[in-house]
């Protein structure tokens, strides 16, 4: 289970790497409330690791939506309070409105505010609305985290950990995310207790993933809980596998804002797993996390039109919640929605759409698109008949893990035994569609 990959989109560079270096040597310290205003934003939006506010702050996944309209009369009674700004800029952050977040906290962080610098370097690496700048981020975020600041620290081992401007190194990755964890960083203790269950930079080990989640989970960090419930599922580092348990971590998790753990949940409900089989309990934990802008949950409400899980076989639904998962970067649904162009269900058959699809599926890494697109090479349709490039494509998908994929990796091996290369009739594999949960990301 791969659970940590880039959540971010390459860019141009534009920002100016010399005013932010400049930015990151005028670190801010915790200055004199001057109003009630900013009072009751420094208790909605501070960070517990900003200095002066360790016993007020909020960490990320606590602060909540009225710290918007706090720190905006903040802002408005103290216009020129960086500050304010930084904080109003931290409350959007967390809040997923990169747009309203970034000038902010490009301002704050400019003018020397250590937590608008460690947003602002976050964003720079290429997250939504700011064109990543790897050089950028890295001359704001190291200064800050060898400072001791715990927020850059974390921030920073993403560079190595997601390899970006560089290739990745879960040593150096591990070593960050241990700082920032040993001062108490949720996600921090999240994203290392990950590392643990992985093996990667660190020596494998269960327990120790364990007590990390579990420790990230007491504050309140949703990850976290998605983390204990992925452990309790698959029964590692745990006494007994606990369906049980897993689902109450899941539905913890949902609750505290981790709209994809509405679809882990969901997944015991509709495999009857610690919970009587429930298609329709599934179909609206689906729902909930697709309505919350999750990527995957809407590949998994395609998938309930498909298949009829909870609601009727739609396959024109199907199709349109795909799309929409497609739009939110979600890989899986492409061998979905190619498989139905080539079938023409729900959506005109079209091979030269289905075609394309699933090329960017395959580019993508999915196997079912790499599955799906075999089949179309199989028997000709939009590509020229090619057995050998089907049976490569059935391997891949094979190679992924797709069980699914090894029906037409034998139909090709025979084709091929018996002197076949492709070009005439129809061969035997065949394509199809999945569901699931995709690999969960680390925050």
């Amino acid at each position: 289970m791969v659970v940590r990959g880039k959540i971010h989109s390459g860019g141009v560079r534009t920002a100016s790497l010399a005013a932010l270096v400049a930015g990151a040597l005028l670190w801010s310290v915790a200055p004199a409330l001057a109003g009630p205003e900013l009072d009751a934003c420094a208790a909605a939006a501070a960070s517990p690791f900003e200095p002066g506010y360790e016993e007020i702050g909020k960490h990320g996944a606590q602060v909540e939506a009225s710290a918007v309209d706090l720190c905006k009369a903040a802002v408005e009674a103290e216009p020129s309070s960086l500050q304010a700004k930084a904080w109003l800029g931290r409350a959007y952050y967390y809040l997923s409105d990169d747009a309203a977040a970034a000038p902010l906290l490009k301002e704050a962080s400019d003018g020397g505010i250590r937590i608008a610098q460690s947003l602002y370097g976050e964003l720079l690496l290429g997250r939504s609305v700011v064109p990543e700048d790897a050089a950028a981020a890295e001359a704001l975020l190291k200064p800050l985290a060898e400072s001791g600041f715990a927020q850059a620290q974390f921030d920073y081992a993403r560079i190595f950990d997601w390899g970006i401007g560089r290739e990745p190194d879960f040593t150096e990755a591990a070593r960050w995310y241990q700082l920032a964890a040993d001062q108490g960083h949720p996600r921090a203790l999240y994203n290392l207790g990950n590392m643990y269950e992985l093996g990667d930079g660190v020596t494998q080990d269960y327990a120790e993933a364990l007590r990390l989640y579990a420790r990230s989970a007491e504050l309140r960090e949703p990850w976290g809980e998605r983390g204990l419930g992925t452990l309790y599922e698959r029964g590692l580092g745990v006494a007994v596998q606990d369906y049980v348990a897993a689902l109450a971590h899941y539905e913890r998790s949902a609750a505290l804002g981790n709209r994809d753990a509405w679809v882990d949940a969901a997944l015991l409900y509709q495999n009857g797993k610690g919970v009587a089989a429930d298609p329709a309990k599934a179909y609206e934990y689906y729902r909930k996390s697709a309505d919350a802008g999750s990527g995957i949950g809407a590949f998994n409400v395609g998938v309930s039109y498909e298949q009829g899980i909870g609601v009727e076989a739609d396959f024109a639904e199907a199709a349109r919640w795909h799309e929409i998962a497609i739009e939110r970067g979600e890989r899986l649904s492409y061998g979905n929605l190619g498989y139905l162009y080539t079938e023409g269900k729900g959506v005109p058959k079209d091979y030269d759409k289905a075609r394309d699809l699933l090329e960017q599926g395959r580019d993508a890494g999915d196997a079912m698109s790499m599955n799906n697109l075999g089949w179309l090479y199989e028997n000709g349709w939009g590509v020229e008949q090619d057995y050998i490039k089907a049976r490569d494509l059935y391997q891949q998908a094979y190679d992924l893990g797709l069980e699914f994929a090894k029906g037409g990796l034998d139909a090709m091996e025979q084709q091929l035994a018996s002197g076949g290369t492709g070009g005439s009739g129809s061969g035997d594999g065949g394509g199809g569609s999945g569901g699931g949960k995709t690999d969960k990301l680390k925050n």
